[in-house]
């Protein structure tokens, strides 16, 4: 069931999309040309174990997935951005759970951490400056690594 969303069949899975991401409701396989015995090899900037246990040998879905987290990523960090200026805790903090798996989907797990550790400590507070040190280093982070992501997905298409 997918509760009214739109849903669409890719290779041999079924996704729907919500506003920020893909959501993988079967599992996949590809018979497309770009499978091959020898995985990619993504760089360790990234997650590779994770990456590769993930998308397995579907370079394809892979890319797809990167594709996504570059078109929703910038949205979500707006997002985050503008209700943590706005000072509302539960607000920030539920963009912050939203966007955790995101991440994940191309190899930050560790921005995934990152996220969590903001998100769980917004449990705790008064005021929004009380996690300023630990969601500025999250930024930090996803500055760095954006690039990254832009750079293997480059990689993966080449």
């Amino acid at each position: 069931m997918n509760d009214g969303k739109k849903t669409k069949k890719i290779f041999t899975g079924t996704y729907y999309f919500n506003k920020y991401s893909v959501i993988v409701v079967t599992p996949h396989k590809s018979n497309n040309t770009l499978m091959s015995s020898n995985p990619f090899q993504y760089t360790k900037k990234l997650d590779d174990v994770f990456l590769n246990s993930l998308y397995e040998d579907d370079l394809e879905y892979a890319i797809i997935s990167f594709e996504q987290f570059l078109k929703i990523c910038p949205v979500q960090l707006n997002d985050i951005e503008e209700s943590f200026k706005a000072g509302d805790i539960d607000t920030f903090r539920n963009k912050i759970h939203k966007a955790k798996p995101i991440f994940s989907y191309v190899g930050l797990t560790t921005i995934t951490a990152k996220a969590d550790a903001v998100e769980k400590m917004c449990l705790n507070i008064n005021y929004l400056q009380q996690v300023e040190d630990r969601y500025q280093e999250f930024k930090t982070c996803v500055a760095q690594l954006l690039p990254v992501v832009q750079e293997e997905l480059i990689r993966m298409k080449t």
